[in-house]
Formats: structure tokens, sequence, C-alpha cells
């Protein structure tokens, strides 16, 4: 069955990134719930798929079908401490601050921005 071997890809990408449920779940946006049932078989909706290709650094089709012109992520080089990495952090641990934290946080890193740009 199709889901069945999409979750299994799901799966080697949560392991190639060390992720638990809940740390994909952070870094997709959606529910611990929801990825529960995406590697039960349940076949994400594009926008999850599209950003579960890009945190894999693979392709939809890949995840889909196990076929793509992309390397699937085990076969890929991993470059220690890549910024990439670090995004995807960031963005998680973004994603768990609550409302009023996320938009202190916004502001400032727009005035550390800023300051840089002033001090060169």
């Amino acid at each position: 069955m199709q889901g069945e071997s999409v979750a299994r890809r799901i799966e080697q990408l949560m392991k190639s990134r060390g992720w638990t449920q809940k740390d994909l779940a952070a870094a997709l946006g959606v529910s611990q719930p929801a990825v529960s049932q995406y590697l039960k078989g349940r076949i994400p909706p594009a926008p999850v798929l599209y950003q579960l290709a890009r945190l894999g650094r693979t392709s939809m089709e890949w995840i889909l079908t196990g076929t793509s012109r992309d390397r699937p992520p085990a076969q890929q080089v991993q470059e220690p401490g890549s910024t990439y990495g670090n995004r995807e952090t960031i963005l998680r641990l973004y994603q768990q601050l609550p409302p009023p934290l996320q938009q202190a946080l916004l502001t400032f890193l727009h005035r550390l921005v800023d300051q840089l740009k002033t001090t060169g």
C-alpha cells in the first residue's frame, strides 16, 4: 500500500535527522498526532509533503514513490554544523514559543540586524 511506503520514507527522514515525532511536528508546524497518522500510512497534504521534502533535503517525488533524481536522505552528504540544520533548529525552537515571545524575539532580531548594519 502506498501510504505504508510513504510512512517508511517519512520514518527514514526522521531517523536521518535524529528527530522524534514531536520534533518533526514542530518543524512542520503540525500536531504530533498528525505526524503519528502520517507514520501509520495517512498521506500528508501537499504543503506538508513539500515541507518534508525541504527538511529532508529530498523531493516530494521520493517521499511519495521512493524514486527520484534526488538522492534519498541517507545517501546525502551532511556537513557538520551546516547552516541548514541551524535554521531548522531555530525555526523549531521559535515555533515552541508562545506568540508574545515570538514577537519579542523578532523585534530583538530586527534591532540586532539594524545595529550590525550601522556598525558594519
